[in-house]
C-alpha cells in the first residue's frame, strides 16, 4: 500500500472513530472514565511503591555497603537481635577480612539534645556522630567543606536547612555550636539535606573519635565489601572471628544486612528510623494490578456489549468491500484513541490528586512526580499494554461478524459469554479481596487501640527534660510543679511508653550460671513512676527514694523479666539477688506487664532502677479543664528553672498513637483503592448487563405481554449476575484469608479473622452489584413491550 493512500485512510478511520465515540456518549464516557481511573490509581500506587523501593539507592557504593547486626542467642534460641554492635567491630573486620575494603562507625543521640548558637537553641533529635570514613562510604553531597573534615576532632557539618535555621543568611562556616552546653563543635561545612529515602536521617554530622573495644555497644557498623564478594561466605567466617575477639560464638552472632534492604526488610531492635514493610509493598502492587486489570476488562466487556449495535455497520462495510484487516485496523485505532484520551485524563487526575495521596501516605510523592524517566516509561508501557490488551479481543469480535447473518438480524456472540462472565467474576473477586483487606486492617487497628495497655496514657502531658541542669534543680522543679493545682501526678524517667528502650544489658541470677544471662531493657525512674502511669504491682513493693538503699541496689522487674530469669512466680522473686551490668541488685517488686511499645511487638523484659542521670522526660498527669493555661504555667516554671533549655512538650496518648500511623495509612490506602476497584468493576457489570439485556429484549417484551410483573422481570435479569458475584465471593474468600493471615503475622497481638468480615465484604459487593444491575433491569422492564417488538 502506497504511503499516499495511507494518510486519507487514517483520516477516515479517525473520523469514524470520533463519530462512534460521540454517537455512543454513554458507553464512551464509561470506557474512558474507567480506564482513566484505573491508570491513575495504578500510577499513584507505583509512585508510592517506587519511593519505598528507592531507599538508599542514591549511594554510588550502595550495593557494596552492608550493616553489621548482632544476635544474642540463649540455648540456641534467638533472645535479641539488634542493629547495633561494638565500636571495635568495623576496624577489626576490616583488618581481619580482605573482602572488607572499608568500614565506618556511627552513633546517634538517644532521645534529644540541646543544640545552640548564641541565643538560638533547639531540642534536636537528628544528630549523627561519625568517624572519618563515613563520607568516603556514603554519598551525602557537600555544598561547603571537604570529606576529610571529619578527620578533625570537634567538627560539625550542617544540613542546608539546619544552617538556615540557626544562622539565617549568615555564613555558618567557622562558627561554634554547642551541644548540651558542654560540647563545642566548629562548623566546617554544609551538606545537602538528607534525602527522605535514606534510612539514616540527620541534620547534624559531628566528628567522633571512638575508643575501639568490645565493651562499648550501641553503635552502628557499616562495611564496604569488595566487588564480587559473597556476603554469605563472609558471614561463615564470623564465628571464628568472634572467638578471636574473646566472645562466645554460640551466644553472639554477627549478620550482614545489605543497606538497600534495610528499610523494607529489617524490623529489629535499635533501628535508626522506623522502617517500612515489604509485605505492604507487595499488597499495594497487587492492588495496582487488580485495578488496572479491572479497567482493561471493562473495556473488553463494554466494547463487546456494544457489538450488537455495530453489527449492521460491520456487515454493510464488508458487503461494500472492506476486508478483515481494514476492520481490525479501524477498531484498533478506536482502542488507541480511547486509551490515549484515558491516559491524558489519568495524567491530569494524577497531578490534581497526588498532593492528597502524598499526604495520605506521608511520603513526599508529589515532589518527584514525572521526574524520573522510568516513570514516563511506565506510563507509556501502561498505555501501549492497555491498547493491545483491551483492543485486540473486541476488534477480532467485531470484525468477525458474517455480513449475511448480521444483515438478516443475527449478531449473537453467545460463544463469548463464558469469557465475559469469567472476567466479571475476576473483577468482583479482586474487589472482595480488597474489601476484606480493608476491613481486616481497620479491625486490627481497633483491636490494638482497645486493648488494655496495663497503664494509663490519657490526660498526660510529657515535657522533654532539661539537658543542661543538675539533679538539685531537677528535683526542685518537680516539687514546684506538684504545687500546681491542675497537676495530679508527676514522674521523671529515662523512657516513656511509646518509645523503644535502647538501654539493654545482661542479667543473671546469682544462683545460676552467668552463661544463662539474658538481656534486660533498663528504665530509670523515680518513686512516682508506678503511681503516675497506674502500673500494678503483682508482688513486693515500689522503689523508695528514702534511705538510699534502693537507689544503690534495688530493682523492679516486669512479669516478662521475672519469667525470663527463671522465677516460678512473682512472689518467689522478691528479695532474690541478680547481677545486672556487673552490679548486684535485690528485686524488691514485680510489676504487671504493660505495653511499652505498640501491640505489634511482644512485651520485652524490663528492669527499673532509681536514678536521675537519665532525666529525659517529665510525665505530668493533669486536669484537662483548662489545658492551655496549665501548659503555659508549666512552661513558665520550666523556663525559670532551666533558662538554657527549650520548652518542648507533647501529649502521651497522641505520641503513643504515632506507632500506628503506618497501619492507619495502609488502611486508608486500601479503603481508597478498594472503593475505586468496586466502582470500576461495577462499570464492567453494567456493560455485561447491557449486553445481556440487549439480547433478551424480545423475550422480556413477550413476558410482559403475557403478564409478567416488573419485579419478576428484574429478578429474572438480576439472578444470573448475582450468581457471578456469589461465585466471585467463594473464590475471593480463601485467597483473602491467606493474604490477611500473612499480614497479621507481623503483629505480636492480633485480632482473629472473624467470619463476619468476609460476610460483610460479600454483602457490600452483592448490594453494589444488585444496584448496578437493577438500574438497567428496571429501565428495560418499564419499557413499552410494543416498542421493543416493533423494533425487532
Amino acid at each position: 500500500m502506497k504511503l499516499s493512500s495511507i494518510t486519507p485512510m487514517l483520516k477516515n478511520y479517525l473520523k469514524i472513530a470520533f463519530r462512534n465515540l460521540w454517537a455512543n456518549k454513554g458507553f464512551s464516557a464509561i470506557n474512558i472514565g474507567g480506564l482513566a481511573i484505573g491508570i491513575a490509581a495504578c500510577l499513584a500506587i507505583f509512585q508510592y511503591v517506587g519511593f519505598e523501593l528507592s531507599y538508599d539507592q542514591f549511594h554510588p557504593k550502595g550495593k557494596q555497603l552492608y550493616r553489621v547486626t548482632k544476635k544474642y542467642m540463649l540455648e540456641g534460641v534467638l533472645a535479641d537481635h539488634s542493629a547495633m554492635t561494638y565500636t571495635a567491630t568495623g576496624p577489626a573486620m576490616q583488618a581481619a577480612f580482605p573482602e572488607v575494603i572499608g568500614a565506618t562507625t556511627v552513633s546517634t543521640i538517644y532521645g534529644s539534645a540541646v543544640m545552640s548558637y548564641e541565643h538560638t537553641r533547639f531540642n534536636e533529635e537528628k544528630i549523627l556522630f561519625a568517624d572519618s570514613a563515613f563520607l568516603q562510604l556514603f554519598h551525602f553531597p557537600l555544598l561547603r567543606g571537604k570529606q576529610t573534615d571529619l578527620n578533625d576532632s570537634r567538627t560539625a557539618l550542617l544540613s542546608a536547612s539546619t544552617a538556615k535555621k540557626y544562622f539565617g543568611k549568615t555564613d555558618p562556616v567557622g562558627k561554634i555550636i554547642t551541644l548540651n552546653k558542654t560540647g563545642t563543635y566548629l562548623v566546617k561545612g554544609i551538606f545537602k539535606d538528607v534525602p527522605p529515602n535514606a534510612h539514616l536521617k540527620f541534620d547534624f554530622l559531628l566528628s567522633a573519635k571512638y575508643e575501639r573495644n568490645w565493651n562499648n555497644f550501641d553503635y552502628y557498623t557499616y562495611l564496604l565489601l569488595a566487588p564480587g564478594t559473597d556476603p554469605k561466605a563472609l558471614e561463615a567466617k564470623f564465628p571464628a572471628f568472634i572467638q578471636q575477639a574473646g566472645m562466645d560464638s554460640t551466644t553472639t552472632k554477627f549478620e550482614l544486612q545489605a543497606m538497600p534492604d534495610i528499610h523494607l526488610h529489617s524490623n529489629i531492635r535499635n533501628e535508626a528510623t522506623v522502617n517500612g514493610n515489604i509485605r505492604s509493598v507487595y499488597f499495594l502492587l497487587i492492588i495496582a494490578g487488580f485495578i488496572l486489570a479491572i479497567a482493561w476488562v471493562n473495556y473488553v466487556n463494554l466494547s463487546t456489549a456494544k457489538a450488537i449495535r455495530r453489527a449492521r455497520e460491520v456487515g454493510i462495510r464488508k458487503v461494500v468491500g472492506a476486508g478483515k484487516q481494514q476492520l481490525l485496523a479501524q477498531f484498533l485505532l478506536e482502542s488507541i484513541l480511547v486509551n490515549f484520551i484515558a491516559a491524558m485524563i489519568a495524567a491530569v487526575l494524577l497531578m490534581l490528586t497526588m498532593p492528597y495521596f502524598a499526604n495520605l501516605t506521608g511520603k513526599p510523592l508529589a515532589d518527584s512526580l514525572w521526574g524520573a524517566p522510568a516513570y514516563w516509561l511506565l506510563f507509556v508501557m501502561i498505555f501501549l499494554s492497555g491498547t493491545l490488551i483491551s483492543g485486540v479481543y473486541p476488534a477480532f469480535i467485531l470484525s468477525s461478524f458474517q455480513p449475511i447473518k448480521v444483515l438478516k438480524g443475527s449478531s449473537k456472540t453467545a460463544g463469548h459469554n463464558t469469557l465475559r462472565k469469567a472476567l466479571v467474576i475476576v473483577q468482583f473477586a479482586a474487589s472482595v479481596i480488597l474489601l476484606i483487606g480493608t476491613f481486616t486492617i481497620f479491625r486490627q487497628l481497633q483491636f490494638m487501640r482497645s486493648q488494655d495497655l496495663g497503664m494509663r496514657l490519657d490526660q498526660t502531658l510529657v515535657v522533654v527534660g532539661p539537658k543542661m541542669a543538675d539533679s538539685s534543680r531537677i528535683k526542685a522543679f518537680k516539687m514546684e510543679l506538684q504545687r500546681e493545682p491542675a497537676v495530679s501526678q508527676l514522674t521523671i524517667s529515662s523512657d516513656i511508653p511509646g518509645k523503644e528502650i535502647w538501654s539493654t544489658n545482661g542479667a543473671f541470677r546469682l544462683s545460676q550460671d552467668p552463661r544463662a544471662s539474658i538481656g534486660l531493657n533498663e528504665v530509670t525512674i523515680d518513686e512516682d513512676f508506678l503511681k503516675t502511669f497506674q502500673i500494678k504491682l503483682l508482688a513486693g513493693r515500689n522503689l523508695s527514694e528514702a534511705g538510699g538503699s534502693d537507689a544503690r541496689d534495688g530493682a523492679l522487674l516486669n512479669e516478662t523479666a521475672c519469667k525470663a530469669l527463671g522465677f516460678t512466680s512473682p512472689e518467689s522473686a522478691i528479695q532474690q539477688k541478680i547481677n545486672f551490668q556487673g552490679d548486684t541488685l535485690a528485686i524488691v517488686g514485680i510489676l504487671k506487664d504493660y505495653h511499652q511499645e505498640s501491640l505489634r511487638s511482644n512485651v520485652n523484659p524490663i528492669i527499673f532502677r532509681l536514678g536521675t542521670s537519665y532525666n529525659n522526660f517529665y510525665a505530668i498527669r493533669m486536669n484537662m479543664l483548662h489545658p492551655d493555661k496549665t501548659i503555659a504555667a508549666i512552661g513558665k516554671e520550666y523556663t525559670r528553672f532551666f533558662p538554657d533549655d527549650p520548652y518542648d512538650y507533647f501529649f502521651l496518648d497522641a505520641y503513643f498513637d504515632k506507632q500506628y500511623r503506618t497501619d492507619k495509612q495502609l488502611g486508608h490506602i486500601f479503603l481508597l483503592f478498594a472503593s475505586l476497584a468496586i466502582f470500576v468493576a461495577c462499570l464492567g457489570l453494567f456493560g455485561l448487563a447491557s449486553f445481556t439485556i440487549q439480547q433478551r429484549k424480545k423475550e422480556i417484551s413477550v413476558r410482559k405481554v403475557l403478564g409478567a410483573s416488573v419485579g419478576n422481570i428484574v429478578l429474572l435479569l438480576s439472578k444470573d449476575f448475582l450468581k457471578l458475584v456469589m461465585l466471585a465471593f467463594l473464590i475471593a474468600g480463601p485467597l483473602a484469608w491467606y493474604a490477611m493471615h500473612k499480614w497479621l503475622e507481623d503483629f505480636a497481638y492480633r485480632t482473629a479473622l472473624s467470619w463476619w468480615i468476609f460476610a460483610l465484604a460479600g454483602l457490600v459487593a452483592l448490594i453494589v452489584a444488585v444496584l448496578t444491575v437493577s438500574t438497567q433491569a428496571i429501565k428495560t422492564a418499564l419499557t413499552n413491550p410494543v416498542k421493543s417488538l416493533r423494533a425487532d
